[in-house]
């Protein structure tokens, strides 16, 4: 009989192995309805990116006929899903962003055992925010998310915004060649400094998909970057009208404070940013760019077509609040989180979330590799009391942007040492190189939470850990 131990070590040779292959044309429509529940069935499939490859890849997805899972909730609403895994190796569901009770967080051994295969795992919870949320694998997550075992989440407002459209966008590249083969999911030269890059890249898993929408209309755009490595820089092309600019109207899920013209707007793995677009008259183009490199390339792109709605910017509302108990600063006790370099090699980790044979990254100094519960190293970052504020400070010592994420709660981001900051709630924070970004948050639910860098290989390579609030 094989030990859950050996299972876990030996199942990095899996790759992308898995115990079925279907055909999974691209649903044509991604706006399903809200439901309460959902089978989520993890297994592999084929996809072949609408003939930009030669070959159909081997990916993985939760529903075989829709290789992009958009799941659809309602605030306030109780919302079920039972995953069933269909794969040769364990998984989770994370359902990030979300605040919710700690056993359903979805996070291996910390929260819940592993899903192993032909198991089944229900989750239950229900949603108190609505806006833009991501839901992934936290198991072995590097390679299983490079295969596709995400998706994004809308939760719908109780009182639906005006808009004429709401177009969900999600941003991610595939370590992929022309072949349909995978690229090494981990290389240890990139995995130290900002990660290694895929050469196809998707918005839906589409290339540079054009979507259809009315002439002088509102769009409300929803960004969501699910790649396990690159850090977005955004801007929006209007070539009709130069002076034309989208609005950002909620960063994370959560509708900020002033709505604001977006510039070129960085946007890491794991963090989402909501849009609010005008579109142009009859037959013309907006271009949704990224500009992170010195070739820049259209994401995705509206075309005006039919009749005109004859919006204008005065129509844009603020998205209604979510439900976040303000925070008494006076007497927030601060927590101090140092991002920095590590090095050195561990030896038989398995392949769990965080787990790797190379630690490079540390928070505090400690480099958390795997997360079993008979490590060593797993022991709380920071010990936290129920109902107690607190401000952490997170400071990046390193040459490397760090996307920090926090599961379980919303933080109110408040200063930088580096740039001007507009507070706002967020889940995932950017820590640019050698910057201080202060953060607080009420300590509201119990458990034990992971913290993390959404750069996957770092992640994996010792920049992650976890708080306990009791």
């Amino acid at each position: 009989m094989v030990s859950r131990r050996k299972f876990l070590a030996g199942g990095a040779a899996l790759g992308a192995a898995g115990a079925a292959i279907y055909a999974t044309p691209l649903a044509k429509n991604l706006f399903l309805p809200p439901k309460a529940n959902y089978v989520l069935t993890a297994q592999q499939s084929q996809w072949d990116f609408g003939g930009h490859i030669n070959k159909p890849a081997q990916v993985f997805t939760y529903q075989k006929d829709q290789p992009v899972p958009l799941i659809r909730m309602q605030q306030g609403q109780p919302f079920y899903a039972r995953l069933k895994n269909h794969m040769l190796e364990p998984t989770t569901i994370h359902w990030h962003g979300i605040r919710l009770p700690n056993a359903m967080d979805g996070v291996p051994y910390l929260t819940q055992e592993p899903v192993y295969p032909t198991e089944s795992f229900d989750y239950q919870f229900t949603p108190k925010d609505a806006g833009t949320y991501f839901y992934h694998s936290h198991f072995n997550s590097l390679a299983q998310l490079s295969q596709g075992l995400a998706g994004m989440i809308i939760i719908d407002e109780v009182k639906k915004p005006d808009f004429d459209h709401d177009i969900p966008l999600n941003l991610r590249d595939w370590r992929i060649n022309e072949n349909g083969k995978y690229q090494n999911f981990l290389e240890p030269i990139t995995a130290a400094k900002a990660g290694t890059f895929g050469q196809l890249k998707t918005a839906n898993w589409q290339v540079a998909p054009n979507h259809i929408v009315k002439p002088n209309s509102l769009v409300r755009l929803r960004i969501l970057v699910s790649d396990v490595t690159r850090i977005f820089k955004l801007i929006v092309k209007d070539s009709s009208n130069p002076e034309a600019k989208a609005k950002i109207i909620a960063i994370d899920g959560n509708p900020i404070d002033d709505i604001r013209d977006m510039g070129r707007e960085w946007i890491g793995p794991g963090m989402r940013m909501d849009i609010a677009i005008l579109t142009p008259d009859e037959g013309q183009t907006i271009e949704l760019v990224n500009t992170s490199t010195n070739k820049p390339w259209v994401v995705a792109s509206l075309t005006s077509q039919g009749q005109s709605q004859k919006r204008v910017w005065q129509d844009l509302k603020p998205l209604p609040q979510n439900p976040i108990e303000p925070l008494d600063l006076q007497g927030a006790e601060i927590k101090k989180f140092e991002f920095s370099a590590s090095s050195g090699e561990q030896e038989d980790l398995g392949i769990n979330c965080a787990a790797s044979d190379y630690i490079f990254w540390a928070i505090n100094k400690t480099a958390i590799g795997h997360l079993d519960p008979n490590s060593s190293s797993l022991r709380p970052a920071a010990n936290l009391k129920l109902g107690k504020t607190y401000i952490f400070e997170f400071t990046n010592i390193t040459p490397q942007t760090h996307p920090i994420h926090l599961h379980g709660f919303f933080f109110r981001v408040l200063s930088s040492t580096k740039r001007k900051i507009a507070p706002h709630w967020a889940d995932t924070s950017l820590i640019r190189p050698k910057e201080t970004v202060r953060v607080a948050f009420n300590a509201d639910t119990l458990g034990n939470w992971l913290m993390h860098c959404h750069i996957l290989e770092h992640q994996k390579t010792g920049m992650t850990g976890y708080i306990n609030v009791s």
